[in-house]
């Protein structure tokens, strides 16, 4: 029974720990995906660290005139370490206007507040966990 126990213990361990790296990674997904595109380069300055609270200032970089950034890649389930927290930020001085005061027309008002919501209420790691028959 023990031994029993031992092993489902651990793989209930392994299946939460996987379900928040996917979790983690389809926010990634679609906050990228759901970001206004003009040059492209708000899109691209979504980065994501782990283990620490200091975000830092990195952009990327404003492309030629006439010419957009490329679609940044993004988190795969399986990076990073579950066990440490995860920042996913874009500290372009212009983020917060485009991100809460729906400064783009591209995008719906709400397109980031939506998706804070569902990262919020647990929504992306109850899908990650009932994916893999748990809940």
């Amino acid at each position: 029974k023990k031994t029993n126990i031992k092993k489902l213990t651990q793989a209930l361990k392994e299946a939460f720990e996987e379900s928040i790296q996917e979790a983690t990674a389809q926010l990634d997904a679609d906050i990228k995906d759901g970001s206004p595109v003009d040059s492209g380069r708000f899109r691209a300055s979504w980065f994501r660290l782990q283990g620490t609270t200091n975000p830092g200032t990195a952009v990327a970089e404003e492309p030629p005139q006439g010419q957009t950034v490329p679609a940044p890649p993004v988190t795969q389930p399986g990076e990073g370490d579950p066990k440490q927290d995860q920042v996913i930020f874009n500290a372009l001085p212009y983020s917060n206007r485009l991100c809460t005061s729906g400064w783009s027309k591209q995008v719906p008002e709400d397109w980031f507040t939506v998706i804070g919501d569902r990262w919020e209420s647990g929504k992306y790691l109850d899908e990650a966990l009932k994916s893999r028959g748990i809940k």
